[in-house]
């Protein structure tokens, strides 16, 4: 039986941060060359160093708005005003839609751009959830209810913390952590990988605590997609919750 959208973000809200690192390491095509042990190891170092930057830049700035931060940093914001459901495509082997598109982007050296189109779709899907509960799932750890410019600065801090990997890349873990491919000992040569994981886990890290969230952002991948498709919102829910059977 399908889970409404109240139930999946309810067990997804207490999740413990080492699923959500096992999740950042289920998209990553190293992800079978590293260990359980180590995935949840370097994702709680991501996380941490993540948070610490996340600090530094509200007593820089004096505010948790993302928005506002990313206008004194001097980024280019910039609103996608198109319709995302073209980047819907049906797959069938899995039967349901896959979105090829992204809700937020960061482009090499300062820009972000903002999709508009999921963050006005979330209007439905917020009703929806005051409709199925009066428990207030998405809220700050003040008990507010987040509306759509809370979205909005939830996926523009996630762009925010790409843009101080470049600026931070000796220093931030998620950019300064490779993985060693391959050596070749004879000129004490390695061959390293950036590893895709800890930049998604810190992101989300940074997001979290500057948005001062009850909740992980990564819930937004089920939250946001529920206005296409909730079938393929499901399914990003059950490989989500994998990840806590798998867990050893």
């Amino acid at each position: 039986m399908a889970k409404s959208l109240v139930e999946m973000l309810m067990d997804l809200l207490y999740l413990d941060n080492e699923i959500w690192g096992l999740y950042s390491f289920s998209k990553d095509i190293l992800r079978d060359k590293i260990s359980q042990e180590d995935m949840i190891a370097w994702a709680m170092e991501a996380k941490n160093c993540a948070e610490h930057y996340a600090q530094k830049i509200m007593e820089k700035y004096h505010t948790r708005d993302a928005i506002t931060i990313a206008m004194k940093m001097g980024l280019d914001i910039q609103i996608d005003h198109s319709d995302q459901e073209k980047y819907w495509c049906h797959d069938s082997n899995n039967q349901g839609y896959n979105f090829q598109s992204k809700f937020a982007l960061f482009i090499p050296p300062q820009k972000i751009i903002l999709m508009e189109d999921p963050i006005k779709k979330s209007k439905s899907t917020f009703n929806l959830l005051k409709r199925e509960s009066s428990r207030l799932i998405l809220t700050n750890k003040k008990g507010k209810l987040v509306d759509k410019r809370d979205i909005a600065n939830i996926l523009l801090a996630n762009e925010i913390y790409h843009y101080m990997e470049g600026i931070y890349e000796e220093a931030i873990y998620s950019r300064k952590k490779k993985f060693i491919l391959y050596t070749i000992p004879i000129v004490k040569y390695k061959f390293k990988l950036p590893i895709r994981a800890l930049s998604k886990m810190g992101a989300m890290a940074f997001s979290w605590w500057l948005n001062d969230l009850s909740f992980s952002p990564y819930l937004l991948d089920v939250f946001l997609t529920y206005g296409y498709h909730p079938d393929t919102s499901e399914r990003i829910y059950d490989e989500i919750m994998m990840q806590k059977q798998n867990i050893t």
